[in-house]
């Protein structure tokens, strides 16, 4: 711009200095006019006058101070030119250095409004990026924030972790150790087991053995009634019993003691021996009806319903385990059910061996007889 402001100044100065030379131009030319008129009226005026030689001499110097002043002035004048041309040619270089100069201040313009629509679109983009930065830091924040407390959760988990392992290891060894009590239990129940299937075969043994001499007892005592007369067949109708219940009960007493020394292993089995025995051994219902009405069979049934309960530690032990046990629990309800039943039949046995019961079953007591029991 500020070349351009020299060459404008420039070519103002040419200007003006081409216009001072056409101006000196004119008036050589109008000097030499005046000059010329002037030559001519002093040879007018002086052709009378003059010689001849006067007035050829004069025009011919006056003609050579002219022609030399024209010279002169051709030269300058002819320095003018080029000089004019010089500058005419600086000023058409000027000028087209002017237009180039315009063409590229248009092109550099239009460059600028380019580069302004550039700026403009890059401070707003510059705006957007910051408005966008602003948002990722506040999600970067946020994001922090949710690994920091996953973090923390995952501390708590790994220490939950580590814990449950433990308590994993720990009931580990304890399902170790039940399983190996659960084993040796099932040794013991299986032994038991066959302890128990002896024991009951020993005891289906010792009822048959029981029941065939009931049934020879009873028919020596049938023999012997129908041997005797009528009086004493009244008297003795019952000896037979009395001797099978005292059999009966010397058998039970063994039994009662073989239980006592077998009590550290089993407490059941002469009990389901037991349970076998009312199927064979049940008097007809009439019996049983005219029995249960007695009072002396009453009240030694109740002496005999009263459980006797072992004591020490071994059985205390035994009970609790076989009380835990299902098998055992169904095995001592239907035992306990056995021994009842067992033992009405005893007593209803003893009954009718008493000497003051009733000749018969079918015949009741007196009442004399049922105040006295």
């Amino acid at each position: 711009m500020k070349r351009l402001r020299t060459l404008r100044v420039d070519l103002v100065l040419e200007k003006v200095k081409s216009e001072q030379l056409n101006t000196k131009l004119d008036k050589l030319s109008q000097e030499l006019e005046t000059r010329g008129r002037r030559q001519e009226l002093p040879l007018q005026d002086n052709s009378s006058h003059s010689n001849a030689h006067k007035d050829v001499l004069k025009p011919q110097v006056e003609q050579g101070e002219m022609e030399t002043v024209l010279n002169t002035e051709c030269g300058a004048q002819q320095q003018e030119q080029r000089t004019d041309a010089i500058a005419e040619s600086e000023n058409q270089r000027l000028r087209d250095e002017l237009d180039r100069a315009n063409f590229l201040h248009h092109l550099w313009k239009g460059d600028r409004e380019e580069l302004n629509t550039d700026i403009r679109k890059l401070e707003n983009s510059l705006h957007y990026s910051q408005l966008q930065l602003c948002h990722l830091q506040a999600q970067f924040n946020q994001l922090k924030e949710q690994h920091q407390s996953l973090d923390n959760h995952s501390e708590l988990l790994s220490h939950l972790k580590e814990n449950l392992e433990k308590e994993n290891h720990h009931l580990m060894g304890q399902l170790n150790m039940l399983n190996q009590q659960n084993q040796e239990l099932l040794e013991q129940n299986m032994k038991s087991k066959e302890q128990y299937y002896e024991e009951q075969k020993q005891s289906i043994e010792q009822l048959n053995a029981l029941q065939r001499n009931r049934k020879k007892l009873e028919e020596k005592a049938r023999e012997h009634n129908e041997a005797c007369d009528p009086a004493l067949k009244k008297k003795h109708h019952w000896i037979g019993a009395k001797a099978f219940i005292n059999f009966i009960q010397q058998k039970k007493e063994g039994g009662r003691d073989h239980l006592k020394s077998a009590s550290d292993g089993t407490s059941w089995p002469l009990e389901s021996s037991d349970h076998t025995m009312p199927s064979t051994s049940q008097p007809p219902e009439s019996q049983l009806e005219h029995l249960e009405a007695t009072p002396s069979c009453s009240k030694w049934g109740e002496e005999q319903d009263t459980p006797k309960v072992p004591s020490g530690k071994g059985n205390n032990n035994l009970a609790a385990r076989c009380i835990k046990n299902p098998f055992y629990r169904s095995n001592r309800n239907k035992k306990a059910k056995s021994t009842a039943a067992h033992l009405t039949f005893y007593k209803r046995l003893w009954c009718w061996s008493s000497p003051a019961g009733p000749s018969s079953p079918e015949e009741p007591l007196p009442s004399s007889e049922q105040k006295d029991h």
